[in-house]
């Protein structure tokens, strides 16, 4: 489900960004993903027994507002709306659309637009407390992180399009059937 695949990803990404951004020396990044994987992964975690019970749609809605909110707080503490993280909100956008839910499937654009612009505007503004231009290397993992993100997004859409195109082979196969026997009953 679209649901356990959030969960998933979450809960493998941020520990290992934090794992990468440690190795590589990049203190104050690693910091701010630290800080964010304290925060989400545990009720990751605990979503996760929240779906197993069968909560799925519940369990999806946090979820995608957890993962904007945790994203666009990584852009505004980096101080720039120039960011390899905004792939992810561009993509977290998709996810209610790809579940079939209709509050996500607005809500979550609207969220993902006023955090683009509100960022935008405080740094046009000059009133975000610091600008950490992003390096190479986090340019790099960001972009990484934001394709299999988005390569994620793909999957699961891809999974809805052969489960529709089997739902629409047995509804064409009973139509079938059900012609037939109608043609019968009328001969």
């Amino acid at each position: 489900s679209v649901a356990a695949a959030l969960l998933n990803t979450v809960i493998l990404v941020l520990p290992l960004s934090l794992m990468i951004f440690l190795l590589s020396g990049e203190w104050l990044r690693a910091k701010r993903i630290g800080l964010m994987t304290l925060l989400v992964v545990p009720l990751t975690f605990w979503l996760r027994g929240y779906l197993q019970r069968g909560h799925v749609r519940t369990v999806l809605f946090i979820m995608s507002l957890l993962i904007w909110f945790a994203v666009s707080l990584l852009i505004l503490s980096a101080g720039t709306i120039v960011n390899p993280n905004l792939a992810i909100l561009i993509g977290i956008s998709v996810i209610g659309a790809l579940a079939h839910e209709r509050l996500l499937a607005w809500l979550m654009p609207l969220l993902c637009i006023a955090s683009i612009v509100a960022i935008a505007v405080l740094e046009h503004y000059q009133l975000l407390p610091h600008k950490l231009a992003p390096s190479g290397f986090s340019l790099m993992l960001g972009s990484l992180l934001a394709i299999v993100f988005l390569a994620l997004l793909t999957r699961i859409s891809s999974n809805h399009l052969a489960h529709n195109q089997q739902l629409q082979q047995a509804n064409n196969q009973r139509l079938q059937q059900l012609s037939a026997q109608l043609q019968l009953t009328l001969e």
